[in-house]
């Protein structure tokens, strides 16, 4: 009797160390315990759903960054819950039938290639703004319009890294918010059926090729005055052809 009493301790305190089981409370989902043992990563997701809603906490603690439905040909929608701060690199890499994501506005970061390849996304919004990597949205071929950072409070700045919405071909408006002050290398470039670009009064850099291939793109509507906009560091090489800026 001793020994199975032994035994159902023993298992008892593993699976506490082992908070990242996703037995029980959230079984088709797989966390991991963060650095700070006040929050937690989502590692894996091992359901089947085409609509995924991701928990808003386990075991008591909020679920603050996500990973791990690379290549997942299941999922069509994702509701990520308030909370989370981080979707990190590769998350949602070839989720080729993934139709639509609801970002929250605690979103402060999107990691290198989180949404690479994922064909069927048709639009993307991102409430406040967040940091966007390398390749975060590259080859989305279905996206159609990209709205970053329009509503919401606070004063963070954020960069859009370079080749971030590269050979999203069918994307034709992208609106940026005044939380971004950087257009980096190539992150809008091979945007063929780009045709209205809202830039707003806080950019500060736009990079080499930034625009490159944006072959449908005429006007840009840009936030701020003349004057500022020619206080811009913008490459030399930003885009090739002409385009019309229109100020304030």
């Amino acid at each position: 009797m001793k020994r199975v009493v032994t035994m159902i301790l023993l298992l008892a305190v593993l699976s506490g160390l082992l908070g990242g089981c996703g037995l029980g409370e959230n079984p088709d989902f797989r966390f991991k315990l963060n650095k700070d043992r006040k929050s937690y990563t989502l590692v894996e997701y091992v359901g089947d759903d085409e609509d995924v809603e991701i928990p808003k906490t386990h075991r008591d603690k909020p679920v603050t960054a996500i990973d791990g439905f690379t290549d997942n040909k299941n999922i069509e929608t994702v509701e990520i819950p308030r909370g989370v701060q981080r979707i990190e690199s590769h998350a949602f890499t070839g989720c080729a039938n993934l139709e639509s994501v609801d970002f929250p506005k605690t979103l402060s970061y999107i990691g290198d290639y989180a949404f690479r390849d994922c064909e069927s996304l048709e639009e993307v919004v991102i409430p406040k703004g967040a940091h966007l990597g390398m390749q975060a949205f590259a080859g989305c071929s279905e996206l159609e319009t990209v709205q970053l950072g329009l509503d919401g409070d606070g004063d963070e700045k954020y960069e859009i890294e370079i080749w971030a919405f590269t050979e999203c071909e069918n994307l034709t408006v992208i609106r940026i918010g005044d939380a971004y002050t950087e257009l980096d290398r190539c992150s809008l470039a091979d945007c063929v059926n780009l045709r209205e670009l809202y830039l707003p009064a806080t950019l500060e850099r736009i990079g080499m090729e930034a625009l490159t291939g944006c072959e449908s793109l005429e006007v840009i509507h840009y936030a701020g005055t003349a004057e500022q906009w020619q206080r811009i560091d913008i490459h030399e090489y930003w885009m090739y052809g002409d385009v019309t800026i229109r100020t304030q």
